[in-house]
């Protein structure tokens, strides 16, 4: 019983770390967007949310597998292949965003010139975080429910 209940804690936490790194990334991304001066401070700090973003994945996934061999009541099968759909797409965008990241710092901008290279990251990176914005948010509402 120890298990489940470690494994419970861990998978709650690892949704609000996630949830919550991947709001607030959201949300300062949007405010770069408005103040230029606080875009250079936001954009070092990105990789502090990705960080937490990523722990709160590996604690997801690594409890779910200690949930689903201690659970002793019957969960349905078709939303838990749901969240895992969900879980798998979480990670193929998380490592895009990662591959982004790295050639919107290579291209970041040294002067006012945006290179056409960093706003095409830009733009894919603003719709890959809203990609994972919706993807985090349904792993919420999927585990109410399972």
């Amino acid at each position: 019983m120890f298990i489940l209940e470690i494994s419970i804690f861990l998978h709650m936490v690892g949704i609000a770390l996630g949830v919550g790194g991947v709001t607030m990334s959201t949300i300062l991304s949007a405010k770069a967007e408005k103040d230029k001066d606080m875009a250079k401070v936001i954009m070092k700090n990105m990789s502090t949310f990705s960080k937490v973003i990523w722990l709160g994945f590996i604690l997801l996934v690594i409890s779910g597998f200690g949930l689903v061999s201690s659970v002793k009541w019957p969960l349905d099968t078709g939303l838990l292949l749901a969240k895992h759909l969900v879980i798998l797409l979480l990670f193929i965008v998380g490592v895009a965003i990662f591959f982004t990241q790295r050639r919107m710092r290579k291209h970041a901008p040294s002067g006012k010139e945006l290179s056409k290279e960093f706003i095409s990251a830009k733009k894919r990176m603003k719709a890959l975080g809203t990609v994972s914005l919706i993807l985090w948010y349904l792993v919420v509402a999927v585990s109410v429910f399972i």
